[in-house]
């Protein structure tokens, strides 16, 4: 367990929950956390030698069996990452989730305004794979948008302030609910109303207009066993690419009930955002001269809000045997504005979108001596209307996309022996998409049956090693679907995509000591059908894909953590890869040497790295405390250069790029004796770093010579991340 004297950190429990703090003569603050438990917080003076202070579980069954029947489970045979409370709350500066999502193996982060802190567009990749095949939960509520898998933090800001835990599953992972797990799932967790009452701000400054603020209030638990919490937050920022600022509010809540043997919760959030839009990338000799080049006009922005709510009620049949039900609402809404022809500024047309899904989800838990059984029923219904209108008010268009989804899954652990543990899990899914639009179109429909098979040997206490193999399918997306365009003129075959698939082989090795941990795995992803970025783009900014027939990622995966001494600790991860496509065609547009336009060819090449998936990620973070109320951390960020597409072309890649950022957190309670102050600076890309540009896209082309075969070339595009700059942060709490 942590302990904190007045706010300042007084170091750890021993392993029989032991522990000593120094204190002046008087009466102290103590506060006692551990991961998993409510945080207990009393008076005590030093001589108090005799106290017991007893921890209660911080999450009764009716939140376990709703949301640990969707995560993997401690000793579950999967490669999986583990964010706690106290690390969140360590790392975060007020960074979208992607940045912080990339402490994890694997993980790529960029930012359409090029910045990491005061929100805008950020997206990440995990193993290579975009955002869109990840499948996310919060408090057991899916997040990817139904029509496209596609999850945009940016229209709920501060989602890093109102999560108390994140698992990341890398590979096919357990069954969810939702976008399939298919390159990995990621499971969110809200904080939970304490026990005690709480008031606690945060407000920071930094750097191209940075600004934020967030205040949390805690109500504390009732005699009657009902409490609640709210948290509301304002941030903004100019972004540091031309133009490209961006304005978040949003209200995080929750409240629960606790009976005997039943409990109630419900909980949500509401986000609202209004951006300068810089979802393009720009040339290379642009950015050599201009690194904060934006191609888009000031007058093209956005304005889209997105809100959720779940109301959740459990009971406890007996001691072997939970039951819960959730139903939930999300729904987003809002609209772009883009020019029809931006260099005249003319033409400046509205797109819009008007969408929402409710859902139900049924969920057991069931115990036995020897084995655990997990199982759930999902369902939901998803409608959003697409629209557009010309400058003059005049409506262009306006279709609307219904996707519905049902599915079940089954998850069993068993001790086949007193060091073996086997998991089997088995889902059933099946979605529906239809379009209603001025085109008729019938609907189509998939079926998925997604197996996962694992094993756990513990060989000793604290090492262990583990297998699994599963397969997971997945449709294709709206996008992919109408060919990316947002209107149809024209009938279109909504099965010319086909659904993907892959076979996800995962062998790990578990070690934990006293002062070191390491997780290290192999894995090999066999994909089928793969639905791969072309590396275009649609006039809206969305990646244009279609099926690949063969491709694989396969690596070697590190996490370590090392505690030399007391003050010291040094953790890193890594991700070595190699990812190919075995075969890719692609009509290209040919050019004269005059530059003009001759037609297209078809272009086959064969065992390509696919687009933006680097085959070397490397992690590291030394942290440090001088005194008990100092911290100090340097991380550092390595990735290798990645294709901008899947033709191979050295010149059409993203150049390898280095990070470090340091943070510094000095608790000022020593200082100042009330509200338990923190002071935090963080201080981003520390040595200045240029051409930090980790992703993109491109236009390939083949050009003619004089009488000679054409030649493949193109135009690489890049988003750039800025130079050094640093946010200051003040928490405070009562």
């Amino acid at each position: 367990a942590t302990v904190r004297v007045d706010g300042a950190a007084a170091g750890q429990s021993a392993a029989d929950g032991t522990f000593a703090a120094a204190a002046s003569p008087g009466l102290h603050r103590l506060e006692v956390r551990l991961e998993g438990y409510q945080p207990r917080r009393l008076d005590a003076a030093p001589g108090d030698a005799a106290l017991e202070i007893v921890l209660e579980p911080a999450v009764g069954f009716a939140s376990e069996v709703v949301v640990a029947a969707l995560r993997a489970a401690e000793d579950a045979p999967f490669a999986v990452s583990e964010l706690t409370a106290e690390a969140i709350e360590q790392a975060d500066y007020g960074q979208e989730m992607p940045y912080l999502l990339a402490r994890t193996p694997g993980v790529v982060a960029y930012s359409e305004t090029g910045l990491q802190a005061g929100g805008g567009y950020s997206y990440f990749s995990l193993r290579g794979l975009p955002q869109g095949r990840v499948g996310m939960t919060f408090d057991g509520v899916p997040l990817n948008d139904p029509e496209e898998s596609a999850v945009y933090f940016a229209n709920f800001g501060d989602f890093t302030g109102a999560i108390s835990a994140i698992q990341v599953q890398r590979g096919v992972g357990t069954s969810s609910v939702g976008a399939p797990s298919y390159g990995g799932a990621i499971h969110f967790e809200s904080h939970l109303p304490a026990d005690e009452r709480e008031l606690s701000a945060e407000v920071a400054g930094g750097a191209w207009g940075t600004a934020r603020g967030a205040l949390e209030w805690q109500s504390g638990r009732s005699p009657g066993g009902f409490a609640g919490w709210l948290r509301t937050s304002y941030q903004q920022t100019d972004g540091w690419r031309d133009h490209s600022g961006i304005e978040q509010r949003s209200l995080y809540f929750g409240a629960d009930w606790r009976g005997h043997s039943t409990w109630a919760r419900i909980g949500g959030f509401s986000g609202r955002e209004q951006t300068e839009l810089a979802f393009y990338a720009v040339e290379p000799e642009v950015l050599a001269t201009d690194p904060r080049a934006n191609p888009m006009q000031p007058d093209e922005t956005d304005d889209f809000g997105q809100d959720l709510v779940y109301l959740r009620v459990g009971r406890q049949v007996s001691p072997a045997l939970d039951l819960a039900a959730q139903v939930y609402y999300s729904g987003a809404q809002g609209s772009l504005e883009l020019f029809d022809d931006p260099a005249a500024r003319q033409g400046l047309t509205e797109y819009g979108i008007d969408g929402q899904a409710t859902g139900l989800l049924l969920t057991a838990r069931a115990r036995g001596g020897r084995w655990s059984l997990d199982a759930g029923v999902h369902g939901s219904d998803f409608e959003r209307e697409h629209y557009a209108f010309a400058e003059s008010g005049e409506r262009l268009y306006s279709n609307t996309g219904h996707k519905d989804e049902a599915s079940a899954f089954v998850k069993l652990a068993f001790d086949a022996a007193s060091r073996w543990r086997l998991f089997g899990d088995l889902q059933l899914r099946r979605a529906e998409f239809r379009y209603d639009g001025a085109v008729d179109l019938e609907p189509v429909d998939w079926s998925f049956v997604n197996p996962r098979l694992g094993v756990r040997l513990a060989i000793r206490d604290g090492l262990a090693l583990r297998a699994s193999v599963g397969r997971s399918g997945r449709e294709p997306a709206r996008n992919d679907l109408l060919e990316g365009q947002d209107d149809l003129g024209a009938p279109v075959n909504l099965e010319r995509v086909r659904p993907e698939e892959v076979v996800d082989y995962e062998l790990g090795l578990d070690w934990s000591g006293e002062r070191f941990e390491l997780a290290a795995g192999l894995y090999a992803m066999e994909f089928e059908d793969e639905i791969a970025a072309t590396g275009e783009q649609s006039e809206l900014g969305y990646a244009i894909r279609r099926n690949l027939p063969e491709s694989s990622r396969r690596g070697l995966e590190l996490e370590a953590t090392w505690r030399p001494a007391e003050r010291w600790q040094l953790s890193a991860t890594a991700n070595l890869a190699r990812n190919r496509i075995a075969v890719w065609r692609q009509a290209i547009d040919v050019y004269d040497a005059a530059g003009e336009w001759a037609g297209t060819q078809l272009v086959t090449v064969r065992d390509v790295e696919p687009a933006l998936s680097p085959e070397r990620i490397f992690g590291a973070a030394l942290e440090w405390r001088p005194r008990r109320d100092l911290r100090l951390e340097l991380a550092g960020k390595y990735v290798s250069g990645a294709q901008l597409d899947n033709l191979g072309l050295a010149e059409l890649a993203t150049p390898s790029w280095e990070w470090f950022g340091l943070a510094a957190e000095w608790d000022l309670a020593a200082l100042v004796r009330t509200g338990s102050p923190r002071l935090r600076l963080q201080v981003n890309n520390l040595l200045d770093a240029d051409q930090v540009w980790p992703s993109g896209y491109s236009y390939p082309f083949l050009l003619s010579g004089a009488g000679g075969t054409p030649r493949l070339t193109g135009t690489p595009y890049f988003y750039p991340l800025a130079g050094r700059h640093a946010v200051v942060g003040l928490a405070v709490s009562f």
